[in-house]
């Protein structure tokens, strides 16, 4: 049985992040598209708009010159959402991340239009972030 197509634009969406592909990003993510980040941490809150969340990946990527993953290890998805769990892990200023996540996908017209991350232990990444 193939996968619903839903899962394949999610695990496109990991891979395409982890090799910084803002290309494909782009062409996934609604162009009013919302990422709600968990936490204290400079990138909490509300990330309005695809150029806005792809920024954001971007200063992930710098402020850990290039070391941040996020790795996939499941993904359930219907017509409308989606839900992916995935291990964060990175190196920064002498500290390492290594924390469980949870993104929650508002899935419309084949593309992603809202995701809501939910880690395991918001403290980590905000100790991470200082």
């Amino acid at each position: 049985m193939a996968e619903h197509r839903n899962i394949e634009l999610i695990r496109g969406g990991f891979d395409a992040f982890n090799r910084g592909d803002v290309d494909h990003l782009s062409k996934i993510l609604t162009s009013d598209c919302v990422q709600h980040m968990a936490g204290s941490n400079r990138f909490t809150g509300d990330h309005k708009g695809r150029d806005n969340v792809l920024a954001m990946y971007g200063e992930l990527a710098a402020e850990t010159e290039g070391t941040f993953r996020a790795v996939l290890e499941r993904v359930y998805a219907n017509e409308h959402r989606g839900i992916a769990t995935f291990r964060s892990t990175a190196a920064r200023k002498g500290k390492k991340l290594d924390q469980q996540s949870t993104l929650v996908f508002e899935l419309t017209g084949g593309k992603i239009s809202d995701l809501d991350e939910l880690a395991l232990d918001a403290k980590v990444d905000d100790a991470f972030w200082l």
